[in-house]
């Protein structure tokens, strides 16, 4: 993802009919949960929207953690 358009300390993720925003701060981190089925739906289409057309980066920058 192109970086302007990346932010490290917020985290949105859906699961069933729930979304959750998780915003990381230096001290402290939130947690909000909502149960909307709609919205759900909605941010995983947007993820599914940008898995297709975001090109494939050529090698990864994450490390390989085993434990």
């Amino acid at each position: 993802m192109p970086k302007e358009f990346y932010n490290d300390k917020i985290l949105v993720s859906s699961y069933r009919d729930k979304i959750s925003i998780c915003e990381q701060r230096t001290i402290t981190s939130k947690v909000y949960i909502f149960r909307n089925p709609e919205l759900a739906s909605f941010a995983r289409s947007i993820g599914e929207l940008l898995w297709d057309v975001l090109p494939q980066p050529a090698k990864s920058t994450t490390e390989q953690i085993f434990f």
